[in-house]
């Protein structure tokens, strides 16, 4: 076929017509604009109807952006005060660039932000927006989260990646961690004082004991386990909290 944008049509009988059919792919964006005439060896006496300009066709830039989030945990579940690390890969898939490119990254209110990097972006840590901006196709960026486990629950996260360009694959704009939940530890600490180190049959000794939860979480069903030697006979005792 020939490619000079001229359909030769030849001889049209008086009466007749003919439809030529063209399908073409749009290969950039921007405003496509159509026009045709149509001439003949014959002087024409009505030239008003040998021109047609079809409507405009805006054509838009198209990508697939994808996303993907990994946590460093292996099993599913973690300890309060436990620092984690949260890995979130986008890239564009083509086939154009994508343009304001955003990821929403909010952390879990069972976690506290520690530290982050990336590159050719920004993330901010107030609004929990990570702004990679343009993104040729096929490019990529990845975001490094440390974050620090600050209380007991489910830990849950769920990052979401547009752009200003329609993407025609949404089912890989969202991904999800498993859950993980956050196990509660303590640092329960015991000292024990006698008032005296040297003594005689029938004295009475005190002996203090002392027992504190360091943290970072409450301590349940604290015990302690308390057993006098043969030497010494019970008197008596006094707690502020719980039996002896």
């Amino acid at each position: 076929g020939r490619i000079d944008s001229i359909w030769y049509v030849g001889d049209l009988p008086n009466g007749t017509s003919e439809n030529l059919t063209i399908v073409a792919e749009i290969n950039s964006a921007g405003v496509i604009p159509n026009f045709v005439r149509v001439t003949s060896d014959e002087p024409d006496t009505n030239m008003s109807n040998n021109n047609y300009t079809c409507e405009n066709v805006t054509a838009s830039n198209i990508v697939d952006l994808m996303i993907n989030k990994t946590v460093d945990v292996k099993a599913l579940y973690v300890n309060v005060s436990d620092i984690i690390q949260f890995t979130i890969y986008v890239k564009n898939k083509g086939p154009c660039d994508a343009t304001n490119v955003t990821v929403v990254e909010v952390l879990d209110s069972h976690l506290k932000l520690i530290d982050y990097s990336t590159w050719a972006s920004d993330y901010n840590v107030t609004t929990g927006i990570w702004y990679i901006g343009d993104l040729a196709k096929d490019d990529w960026r990845e975001l490094f989260i440390m974050a620090q486990v600050i209380s007991v629950g489910n830990i849950s996260n769920v990052v979401v990646v547009n752009s200003t360009e329609k993407d025609t694959n949404e089912s890989n704009n969202r991904d999800n961690i498993t859950n993980i939940t956050a196990l509660p530890v303590v640092d329960v600490a015991i000292t024990k004082k006698t008032n005296v180190t040297i003594a005689n049959i029938t004295d009475k000794i005190k002996f203090t004991i002392f027992v504190e939860n360091n943290g970072p979480c409450n301590a349940t069903q604290v015990n302690v386990t308390e057993v006098l030697d043969s030497h010494v006979r019970l008197i008596d005792n006094h707690t502020d909290v719980g039996y002896y």
